[in-house]
């Protein structure tokens, strides 16, 4: 969307997704409108919408079933991915593959939003590999719920401010809790105020939280994503594994530091948190191992707890040092 913008300064500029991830979206600084769908609905209710539309990019390539209901709809312009089975419903296709890792994904779909602005008349276009970051805008009401969201969580007092996100939807290998846990307990003995988000699938996560830190475990519990956004952005430094919250985070103004494994779909490289606070730490492997590793279930066992708690939390302190100074650059 910042990509679009930047080309097509006049243009209206709609946003598709998910329901619940409209309150998100709708603080991105030049989105117009964003448009709830839930793809357990189908497409069906989505033609009279595309129809007023000139141009439209898929920026996930799934599922085909949006790409033909786009082509459908009688959408001139439709931009997605050139190496599918339903390319050919698109006008304008963008070779490459994602899970090569050559680019980022945000790179990759500034290659799509460049796509859609040149076929649409735009004739200067920054590289497809420029980091245009977006920005959020946070209205009053939404940024009077995050304040009081963390001092419901017991998080408004003195010392630096730092989250963590130890659940994950295990799209990629997680650093282990218990390396987490400790972690906690170091910045809490540092001074810090440490809090955990939690989202709707990490009640287990949660418990095995509280059964570890008993009454120094302060809880964000699910809070809308516009919530989350602005309570992040209050952070000193954040802490997660692979996860949507750790990408909000570094996009909301949050230092953060994110916890990879060395495979080839999970990387940093394709993954990684962006924006001038953003840093990752990969696990390392041993010698004889592929780098990367092919995938997920080749990945040992002892993967991740190769990340050293004291090497996170060296990272966390050059974060929070970085804050304090208000040198944020890259």
């Amino acid at each position: 969307a910042v990509t679009l913008r930047a080309l097509l300064p006049d243009a209206h500029i709609s946003f598709c997704c998910r329901p619940e991830n409209v309150p998100l979206v709708s603080l991105v600084d030049g989105i117009d409108e964003v448009i709830a769908w839930d793809p357990d609905s189908g497409t069906a209710s989505l033609g009279e919408t595309f129809k007023s539309f000139d141009a439209a990019a898929m920026l996930l390539p799934k599922p085909p079933s949006l790409a033909w209901a786009l082509w459908r709809s009688g959408v001139k312009i439709r931009v997605g991915s050139g190496r599918r089975w339903w390319s050919p419903l698109f006008s304008h296709r963008v070779a490459g593959s994602r899970s090569a890792g050559v680019l980022h994904e945000s790179q990759q779909n500034t290659r799509l939003a460049i796509a859609l602005a040149q076929a649409l008349g735009a004739t200067a276009a920054p590289q497809p590999t420029e980091q245009l970051l977006p920005s959020f805008t946070f209205p009053e009401a939404v940024t009077n719920q995050a304040h009081d969201t963390i001092a419901a969580a017991g998080l408004d007092g003195e010392g630096p401010l730092v989250i963590l996100h130890g659940g994950s939807r295990g799209s990629a290998k997680d650093w282990p809790l218990e390396h987490m846990v400790e972690l906690a307990n170091h910045l809490i003995a540092d001074g810090c105020q440490v809090g955990w988000t939690v989202g709707p699938v990490d009640a287990a996560v949660q418990q095995r939280i509280a059964e570890s830190l008993g009454d120094t475990a302060h809880f964000i519990v699910a809070p809308p994503l516009d919530v989350l956004a602005a309570v992040l952005s209050q952070a000193h430094c954040v802490v997660a594994n692979s996860t949507g919250p750790l990408h909000v985070a570094s996009l909301a103004g949050a230092p953060v530091v994110g916890l990879y494994p060395p495979v080839k779909a999970c990387t940093p490289d394709r993954w990684g948190p962006i924006g001038p606070g953003a840093r990752s730490l990969t696990a390392p492997l041993q010698p004889g191992e592929s780098n990367p590793i092919p995938k997920p279930d080749l990945a040992p066992d002892d993967l991740m707890t190769r990340i050293s708690v004291e090497k996170v939390y060296a990272l966390v302190q050059t974060q929070l040092e970085r804050y304090k100074s208000g040198g944020l650059v890259s």
